[in-house]
Parts: C-alpha cells; structure tokens; sequence
C-alpha cells in the first residue's frame, strides 16, 4: 500500500496543526516563566516579528519572490547576532546575551519566539544595551512595572556559556 495524495496532503495537516498547537503550549509555559501578561506578550511578538523580517532582509531573503514550500513546518527565529544587534553590538554585554540565548535555546544557535521571551525578560531585568527603551518604543506602551521589575522568572542566566557558539 502506497500513500495517496489525499492521505498525504491529511496527514501534512495534522503535522500542522500538532505543531501549531506545540508552539502554543510552549509560548504560554514560557510567557507564564517570564512573567509577562497577554498585552506584554502580543507587544514582545511584534517587536520579534520586525526582528526576523529585519534580520531576513539583511540576509538578502525576499520572501515574496517565491512561495515557501515549508513555510507551514518553518518557525520563524532570531540568531544571537540578531539579539547582539538589538543591544547595539555592546561588547560589554555580548557574553551575558551569549549566555541568556544559550540558556533560552539549550545552547542551539536560533531562538523561537517563545525562547525569545525569556531572552527578553533577562535583557529588560538588566536593560541590557538599553533594551527596555528598544522594545517599548515600539509602540509607544509601558510595559507594566511590576513585569520590568519582577524577579520571579526563575531562569538565571548568570553564567556565561563558554561553549555556545552561536555565531
């Protein structure tokens, strides 16, 4: 028995939708660890959203030149240079960035935009290369005092990862 392409085209389907219900699962486990509320959460993807479509435009990708093929299984991601980046290549902070991506990702070199809250919540809780003012310039909303200012997330990325190398 061969697999028909109706049967294919279900079973990409279902591949879909448990991703996508993955990656919903996964956002709220690390939006809950970073403390961040909805509101927060919906400004912080925005403002990672223009991240990837700056970073891909700097690697010369048009995405609109031809239809991705795996767009439907293709997360979009961040690299720690992207982050480097968003903290203005301060060479003071680029080992503390190194060890929040590491940390954030388990050491792969791309960061979803669940692991990007956390890498967000330690960039703020120190406003590393003055991300604070980056993220909520974005649309001009505060973030809530008690999110910039809690301690409570519990991912302490003090040391830094001496073997990520995520360049």
């Amino acid at each position: 028995g061969g697999l028909t392409f109706e049967a294919f085209i279900s079973l990409m389907k279902q591949i879909q939708i448990f991703r996508f219900e993955e990656h919903i699962t996964k956002e709220g486990e690390k939006a809950k660890e970073a403390n961040f509320p909805p509101e927060e959460v919906a400004q912080l993807r925005s403002f990672f959203l223009s991240v990837v479509k700056k970073s891909s435009k700097r690697r010369g990708e048009n995405p609109n030149l031809l239809p991705r093929l795996d767009s439907a299984f293709r997360a979009e991601v961040i690299t720690v240079d992207d982050m480097f980046d968003l903290i203005n290549r301060a060479e003071k902070h680029q080992d503390q960035m190194i060890a929040y991506f590491g940390k954030a990702t388990g050491q792969r070199p791309v960061a979803d935009f669940p692991e990007f809250l956390l890498i967000a919540r330690h960039c703020m809780e120190g406003n590393l290369g003055n991300f604070k003012t980056r993220v909520t310039g974005l649309r001009k909303k505060s973030f809530s005092k008690a999110s910039l200012n809690s301690q409570s997330s519990g991912f302490s990325g003090s040391s830094p990862l001496h073997a990520v190398n995520c360049r």
